[in-house]
C-alpha cells in the first residue's frame, strides 16, 4: 500500500466555536518591557469568551509595576473588552506569531499603546488548534493535578485551549521574583511560581454557551415500578436550545460499566429522564453537541441517599499550666482544653448491608497508596531494614544524601559504600553528638573510625566534589529526624539509619520532597566540613590531656 492509498482526513476549517455564542470577551494581557528592547514580551494572556446574557464588559486602565530582581524593566497589565469574534481572531493571530496588544471595542478606550507588537512564543498548542478540550477538573486517580487557577467558579466546565510557550530567560527571571509574582497573581489569578508552565503562555476559555447549570436528580420508583430513574435538567441561557444535543448515561457498579443509554432531548425540551431498571450505585454523564463537541462530562458518582449529621456542644473548659522543658525555673505554657459532647444521627437511608466489594476495594486502594510512597514497617529485623536502605542507595543514578545526626564511621561503612555508580554525587550530614563522649578514649576511636571511612570513600568516589561530608554544630543539633535522599526523592524515618528495625520503626517516601530538600540543603550549607570538625575536636582532646595527666599525678 502506498501513501496515496491512505485517505487523509479533512482538516478542520474552524474551531468548535460559533461567534454568535459569545457576543463579548475579556482579554487579559500581562507583558514585560525593558527599555533596552523596543518591543514588550508576553508574560501571560487569556481570552475569556462571554456567553449570553453577559453584558458588554469594561476595559480597565493600563497598570504598571517596576519589576524587581535581576531582570529590570516594567510589568504592564490590562483587561480589554472586545467583541467575541474579534477576540477569537486576536487569539488565532497570537498563535500564528502575530501577537499585538488588543484593541478595545469602544473608541473612547483606545489609545496609542493598542495594536503594538508583543514578542511571544513559539507555542505548543494543546489540544492542536482549532480543537478545544473540555476541562473536567483537577482531581485524577494518578495523583496529577491539572489545575487552571485562572478559571472562575461560574465557568464550571468550560471548553478550553492552551498554548504553552518555550521557556524564555527574561520572562522566567521576572517570574522568579516573589514580589513580581504577587503583583501578577492579583491580576491574572495564577501564581507563576506554583504554575510555571504558564510563564509566557496563552489560554482561551469558552464557557458553556447553552446552559447555566445542569442538574441531575434521582427519581424513586413508584408502586409497581421496576427501578430508579434519573432526571437531567438544563437551565438554559437566553435564546439557547437543546436541539442537536445528545446525552450519554452510563451506570457503574464496583468497577463495572453495566448499562449505557444514549438519548437526545425531545422537542428541544431542557430535560429528560433515564430509566435504569435497578437501584443505582453510580451514574456517569456525557453531553455532546454536533457543532460544539463535548459540553459536559462527569465520572460515575453515587447519589446522596443519606447524610450523617454530627452536632457538637462545648462544655467545661479545663486550663493547664505546663513547663516547656525540664530546666529549673524554665518557661511555662498555658493552654485550654474544652470538653466537647458529640451527637450523631443519620438522615435518609442508612446502609442496611455491609458492601464487602466496596470495603475490600477501598482497602486495596489504601495499600496501593502505601506502596506508591514506599511505606515499610520494620520490627525486630534490622538486617532487612539495612538491606532495604542499601538497595535504595545502590539504585541511585545521580545523587545520594544521608542526613542523620547520629551517623558515625560504622554507618558510613554500612551504607555510604553502597553507592554503585561512579557518577553519583554523595552528601552526608551528621552532627557532633555521636562523637562527643565522656570517655575521651572512645571519642578518639570514633573520630579515627569515621576519618578512615571518609578516606576510603574518597578513594572510591574519585573527584572530591563527588563526596561531601559535613557536621552540624549545636547540642542538640538543629536536625532531629533522619532523611535519605536518592535522586531527588526523600525518604523519612524517625530511627537512625543504623538502628532502623532494632526497634519497631517506619520509613516512607515523602509525596512533596521539594520543601524538605530545600531545608536539608540549608542545614548542609551551614554545617562544618568534616575535616575541620575532626581537627578541632582533636585539638580540644589534646588540650584536655595535660590537665588529665596532672590530675592523675596529684592523685
Amino acid at each position: 500500500m502506498t501513501n496515496s492509498d491512505v485517505e487523509t482526513p479533512p482538516a478542520l476549517a474552524k474551531p468548535a466555536l460559533a461567534e454568535e455564542d459569545y457576543p463579548f470577551a475579556n482579554v487579559r494581557l500581562a507583558t514585560h518591557f525593558n527599555r533596552e528592547r523596543t518591543t514588550a514580551r508576553l508574560v501571560f494572556a487569556a481570552v475569556e469568551l462571554l456567553p449570553r446574557p453577559f453584558p458588554a464588559p469594561e476595559t480597565t486602565d493600563i497598570e504598571r509595576f517596576e519589576a524587581r530582581g535581576a531582570e529590570k524593566g516594567t510589568l504592564f497589565y490590562r483587561r480589554v473588552a472586545m467583541l467575541g469574534g474579534e477576540a477569537l481572531r486576536w487569539y488565532q493571530s497570537a498563535l500564528a506569531g502575530g501577537m499585538t496588544t488588543p484593541i478595545p471595542m469602544r473608541p473612547e478606550d483606545q489609545g496609542p499603546a493598542d495594536g503594538r507588537p508583543v514578542l511571544s512564543g513559539p507555542f505548543a498548542t494543546d489540544p492542536p488548534w482549532p480543537e478545544l478540550g473540555l476541562y473536567v477538573g483537577s482531581e485524577r486517580d494518578d495523583g496529577l493535578r491539572y489545575e487552571l487557577p485562572f478559571l472562575s467558579d461560574w465557568h464550571e466546565q468550560p471548553r478550553f485551549h492552551r498554548a504553552i510557550a518555550s521557556p524564555h530567560e527574561v520572562v522566567a527571571t521576572v517570574a522568579g521574583n516573589a514580589r513580581n509574582r504577587l503583583w501578577l497573581l492579583e491580576r491574572i489569578s495564577v501564581d507563576l511560581g506554583t504554575h510555571p508552565e504558564w510563564i509566557g503562555g496563552l489560554a482561551l476559555i469558552a464557557p458553556n454557551p447553552i446552559w447555566r447549570r445542569l442538574e441531575r436528580r434521582l427519581l424513586r420508583p413508584g408502586t409497581g415500578d421496576g427501578g430508579e430513574r434519573t432526571l437531567v435538567n438544563a437551565t438554559l441561557r437566553p435564546g439557547a436550545s437543546t436541539a442537536g444535543l445528545e446525552v450519554l448515561s452510563f451506570q457503574e457498579r464496583a468497577g463495572l460499566v453495566t448499562r449505557v443509554q444514549r438519548r437526545s432531548f425531545e422537542d428541544a425540551r431542557p430535560f429528560m429522564a433515564f430509566d435504569h431498571g435497578v437501584s443505582l450505585r453510580a451514574e456517569g454523564l456525557i453531553v455532546l453537541s454536533e457543532q460544539r463537541g463535548p459540553l459536559f462530562w462527569s465520572r460515575p458518582t453515587p447519589f446522596v441517599r443519606s447524610i450523617a449529621l454530627r452536632s457538637s456542644m462545648t462544655g467545661e473548659v479545663r486550663r493547664y499550666t505546663a513547663p516547656m522543658d525540664r530546666a529549673l525555673n524554665g518557661r511555662t505554657e498555658i493552654f485550654d482544653v474544652p470538653t466537647i459532647i458529640d451527637e450523631a444521627r443519620v438522615i435518609g437511608e442508612p446502609s442496611a448491608t455491609r458492601d464487602e466489594v466496596v470495603e475490600t476495594a477501598a482497602r486495596r486502594g489504601r495499600q496501593r497508596v502505601a506502596e506508591q510512597y514506599g511505606q515499610r514497617w520494620f520490627a525486630d529485623d534490622h538486617a532487612a531494614a539495612a538491606a532495604f536502605l542499601r538497595s535504595l542507595i545502590g539504585g541511585a543514578r545521580a545523587t545520594v544524601g544521608i542526613f542523620d545526626p547520629y551517623v558515625t564511621g560504622l554507618e558510613l561503612l554500612r551504607f555510604a559504600h553502597a553507592v554503585t555508580r561512579a557518577s553519583v554525587t554523595t552528601q552526608i550530614l551528621t552532627s557532633a553528638l555521636p562523637f562527643r563522649q565522656i570517655d575521651k578514649a572512645v571519642e578518639r576511636d570514633r573520630l579515627d573510625e569515621a576519618e578512615r571511612e571518609v578516606v576510603r570513600l574518597r578513594e572510591h568516589r574519585g573527584p572530591p566534589e563527588r563526596l561531601q561530608v559535613r557536621v552540624m554544630r549545636g547540642d542538640p543539633p538543629p536536625l532531629h529526624d533522619r532523611f535519605l535522599v536518592v535522586d531527588g526523592e526523600v525518604w523519612f524515618t524517625g530511627n537512625s539509619l543504623g538502628t532502623l528495625g532494632d526497634r519497631a520503626g517506619m520509613i516512607i517516601r515523602l509525596p512533596d520532597p521539594e520543601p524538605v530538600l530545600e531545608a536539608l540543603n540549608q542545614f548542609f550549607d551551614n554545617a562544618d566540613e568534616f575535616d575541620a570538625f575532626v581537627a578541632r575536636r582533636r585539638d580540644a582532646l589534646a588540650d584536655l590531656a595535660p590537665a588529665q595527666n596532672n590530675a592523675a599525678e596529684g592523685a
